[in-house]
């Protein structure tokens, strides 16, 4: 049974690599943007959801610069579907153990591992943060920290 559940599951992880990879870049959450107060939301797109690229002419970030923020994402985007994906995977796992009452050092190992899948994706958003960062002239960075404290 475990062995079919992991069939299916890496069928599902390799659907969700390949769809992922075809849509549009999404934020981070450590990359989503605050309203900044001279921007205006609409009722279309509550101020919430506004995003670095939505502050691209208060910024006044180049094309280039919204394409390697772009890229950054991308690639935080792909790494995290596929974190989630093993995460659930190993939640899945966790719950057949426990159910069984299975061994102990097992379950220990698989909670491990999930708090390692944990710590990785986020040492990889705050690394894709401080990518940003850089980025960003360091006028346009204290602009931009000035839009997300205003926020807050």
């Amino acid at each position: 049974m475990v062995k079919g559940f992991l069939k299916i599951a890496t069928m599902v992880v390799v659907s969700i690599v390949m769809v992922g990879t075809a849509q549009p870049a999404q934020v981070a959450p450590a990359a989503k943007a605050a309203p900044s107060p001279t921007a205006q939301p609409t009722q279309a797109e509550p101020a919430r959801g506004r995003t670095i690229f939505d502050y691209k002419g208060d910024l006044n970030m180049t094309d280039k610069q919204e394409q390697d923020i772009r890229t950054i994402l991308q690639n935080l985007n792909k790494d995290a579907r596929l974190s989630n994906a093993r995460l659930v995977i190993i939640d899945s796992e966790l719950e057949d153990l426990l159910n069984k009452e299975g061994d102990l050092d097992l379950i220990r190992k698989k909670l491990r591992e999930a708090a390692d899948i944990r710590i990785v994706m986020r040492i990889a958003d705050i690394e894709a943060t401080r990518k940003i960062n850089r980025t960003l002239s360091p006028e346009q960075l204290k602009r931009w920290r000035g839009i997300q404290a205003a926020a807050r």
